[in-house]
């Protein structure tokens, strides 16, 4: 609803493979209006964090600058476990919408070159 805040879904990121990620970075981009239209949710009404689903003032996105999530590492490990420590494999990133803009009922989308990109260091790139 228009005006709510601090609305926040969270990522699982799964690393099957044999390399530590030390770093997470999300380029997050505005969401365009759909099918077309004026309207947009900007960038810096999402913030992200590797915490907590509260922390929605932890880093605030701006479009198309990559932001690192202070924190998170995806290292390696067994993703049957689930178990979300330093042994599984996994990292959950949460995503905040800090607030909902007063605009028109509509889908809102980043797709084509307006996507959002996660990215690692050492580097690799996640669409």
């Amino acid at each position: 609803m228009p005006g709510e805040k601090n609305k926040s879904v969270d990522l699982l990121l799964n690393n099957t493979g044999n390399t530590l990620f030390s770093n997470i970075n999300i380029t997050g981009r505005n969401l365009l209006q759909q099918p077309s239209g004026t309207n947009l949710i900007s960038a810096p009404n999402f913030s992200i964090s590797s915490t907590s689903s509260l922390s929605c003032a932890e880093t605030i996105l701006e479009h198309g600058v990559q932001k690192q999530a202070v924190g998170a590492s995806l290292p390696s490990g067994n993703n049957s476990k689930n178990t979300e420590d330093a042994n599984s494999g996994q990292e959950e990133i949460f995503i905040c919408l800090r607030e909902v803009p007063i605009i028109a009922a509509a889908e809102y989308r980043a797709g084509g070159a307006n996507t959002w990109e996660i990215t690692t260091i050492p580097p690799h790139t996640f669409i």
